[in-house]
């Protein structure tokens, strides 16, 4: 089974999202005819498939800078929160609230599927943002393999105290990952990003 999966996607060096899919597919299987839980075994064999890919040692560096920049991420939507509270200040708040705007304006142009002009250009939202982000993926999987394992585990661990809740899981992911997001969007918006399009991008890893 290991050599048939790694026949997949054979044009991808080091991680590649889709022999991490199959893999976990065929862990979770063969999990499940053994008695086992699916999820233990998918996850099992996606982590498996991803560390053996990473043998390759620029697909590992990369596959680590994604696992870190989740929780870097986390960290800033963190700092953004603690300014929104008024705790670093006036100054800093009123910055909070602004970027924070520039998120939600963002989404919400997403959401509503809008073109708009920008740099004398039109551009749509929704397509720009998804495009973006599928060309990021394609270019660079072992990073975003890296940001999906560091979600994987955090939601494991934080799951625990529900005793491996299905709903528990879906529902911390989901917070897990707008969290993540959200500061990832952040992120670029400090670094002086305004195209609503490239905020969205962001927020699934895009740098």
């Amino acid at each position: 089974m290991s050599k048939v999966i790694g026949g997949i996607d054979p044009n991808t060096a080091g991680v590649s999202i889709q022999r991490a899919f199959a893999a976990a597919i065929a862990g979770g299987t063969a999990s499940v005819i053994g008695g086992g839980k699916f999820k233990n075994g998918a996850i099992t064999g996606a982590f498996s498939r991803i560390f053996n890919d990473d043998s390759h040692p620029s697909g590992f560096e990369a596959y680590k800078k994604g696992f870190k920049e989740y929780f870097s991420d986390q960290e800033r939507f963190l700092a953004h929160s603690d300014a929104l509270t008024g705790a670093q200040g006036p100054e800093a708040q009123q910055l909070a609230q602004q970027q924070g705007a520039l998120v939600i304006e963002a989404t919400r142009m997403f959401v509503n599927d809008v073109t708009i002009e920008y740099n004398g250009e039109l551009i749509n939202v929704r397509s720009e943002s998804l495009s973006g982000f599928w060309d990021w993926v394609q270019e660079n999987p072992a990073q975003f393999s890296g940001r999906f394992s560091a979600n994987a585990l955090t939601v494991g661990v934080s799951s625990i105290p529900f005793r491996g809740s299905i709903t528990a899981s879906i529902i911390l992911g989901g917070a897990l990952t707008t969290t993540s997001g959200i500061g990832a969007a952040l992120k670029a918006i400090d670094s002086g990003m305004q195209n609503p399009a490239a905020i969205i991008s962001a927020m699934g890893g895009v740098r």
